[in-house]
């Protein structure tokens, strides 16, 4: 059984010492140990962190603590979650806090209703198990109200059953050593590639890295998706007016730059000095870079226009040094091959690439029981170990696996469900 932490009481609930009986249930299972007033978004909210018990911890996988939003309003309103992620992003809760859950507390009797409407259509949210004040009060001596809840809340969810890349922290994974590697380099002003095989996590991969320059303000980062019809149509001049339109639109520069033929370059150069003179600095991510390169399918404009953009990019990066770009593909030989229409490839020689392969076993481990943990399925060391080899760290591979081994076990036992290698090998039999 779980107690309130004698600060709590004495910096929080001596204030408010009626919602004790709010924060009573929670008690079967964890300790209350951090309560503060925050207020981001305009939102004034209060702000609990709960300290899972051994046998929660094994339950539901936790390893820190839970945090606990009170939202004291009568209606729901998107910028409360706004507010949570504000919160997580800083200390004390940073690094301290779960990430993948949190509980939520409302006076709205429909927040549950809100909630499944809201995070409907946002796959990467965090897992919120929602309740409303007055049904806390009401359950304040039933041991198992919480738990029912997180039960309800965790293993109802396939959080393997993802496939689109990662725009958010929440459900990343692994990569770290080689994140770190490219934010070096962009701190560096250095170039960097990084190809590999469809589906292999590269554009989740960018994402995470352009987070990371954001939140240490290290650079201005703009990601294109070269697939974009938008994009690869565009001419070389005007992809560099793209550019320079929303690097203009970033730095309120109000001068305004002709993009042609002619003088794109001159212009696009002008821009970066402005940027430059601020003393900031600059950070293209290039995704699916075969579509605007002289390896395109569908646009041959791009056979020539491949040179006219990237000498820009080249020259602005040589001499003003405040400017540095990573691209990303299935095909290295865009930076690879030295010649192209008899011309010196601007990308040969100043772009250094990594393959992205796999996961390593460790990552997977990591990532099938962290997720698997939450949703019921206990995976031991051996069934793991087979899932790596079988599917070889292919992060999405991984994933649809696991999500198919939710999915038909779930109809046949309750969870949690104890999955062994024997259940793993037995599942491939079953899909033939």
């Amino acid at each position: 059984m779980g107690s309130i932490r004698k600060e709590v009481w004495d910096s929080y609930l001596k204030m408010f010492p009626d919602e004790e009986v709010m924060l009573s249930p929670f008690l079967s299972g964890f300790f209350i140990t951090w309560a503060r007033l925050r207020k981001e978004y305009n939102t004034e909210l209060k702000i609990f962190f709960l300290s899972p018990e051994q046998n929660i911890k094994e339950s539901y996988g936790f390893e820190n603590e839970v945090m606990l939003v009170y939202a004291p309003f009568k209606s729901m309103e998107p910028r409360t979650l706004q507010a949570v992620e504000q919160i997580y992003s800083q200390s004390p809760a940073k690094g301290r806090v779960e990430t993948l859950n949190y509980f939520l507390v409302s006076d709205d009797p429909k927040v549950r209703e809100w909630l499944d409407t809201y995070t409907s259509s946002r796959q990467e949210s965090r897992i919120i198990v929602s309740f409303t004040r007055k049904e806390l009060e009401e359950n304040r001596g039933n041991t198992w109200f919480v738990r029912n809840r997180l039960n309800e809340q965790f293993f109802g969810r396939d959080l393997f059953n993802y496939s689109l890349p990662l725009i958010e922290d929440t459900y990343f994974f692994g990569r770290q050593q080689l994140v770190m590697e490219y934010l070096d380099a962009i701190k560096r002003k250095e170039n960097k590639a990084v190809f590999g095989l469809r589906k292999t996590g590269k554009t989740s991969f960018l994402f995470k890295l352009k987070r990371l320059v954001e939140n240490e303000k290290i650079a201005t980062v703009l990601y294109f998706d070269c697939k974009q019809p938008d994009i690869r149509k565009s001419r070389w001049f005007e992809l560099l007016e793209e550019i320079a339109t929303l690097l203009k639109k970033h730095f309120s520069i109000k001068e305004t730059l002709i993009f042609d033929d002619k003088i794109a370059s001159k212009s696009f150069f002008k821009l970066i000095q402005y940027v430059k003179n601020r003393n900031k600095q600059v950070c293209l991510l290039f995704d699916e870079i075969e579509f605007v390169s002289f390896v395109a399918k569908l646009d041959s404009h791009w056979h020539h226009d491949f040179i006219e953009f990237w000498q820009t990019m080249w020259s602005c990066q040589s001499q003003l040094k405040n400017f540095s770009f990573i691209i990303s593909g299935v095909n290295p030989s865009v930076i690879e091959t030295d010649i192209v229409n008899g011309v010196q490839n601007p990308l040969f020689g100043i772009v250094s690439h990594r393959y992205l392969t796999g996961f390593s076993e460790d990552e997977v481990r990591i990532m099938i029981r962290t997720l698997g943990k939450r949703m019921g399925l206990k995976f031991d060391h051996f069934s793991i170990s087979s899932i790596f080899k079988w599917y070889g760290g292919h992060p999405l591979l991984t994933r649809l696996a696991c999500s198919w081994l939710n999915t038909t076990l779930s109809a046949e036992a309750q969870k949690p469900i104890d999955i062994n290698n024997e259940i793993f090998e037995g599942s491939l039999k079953n899909r033939g």
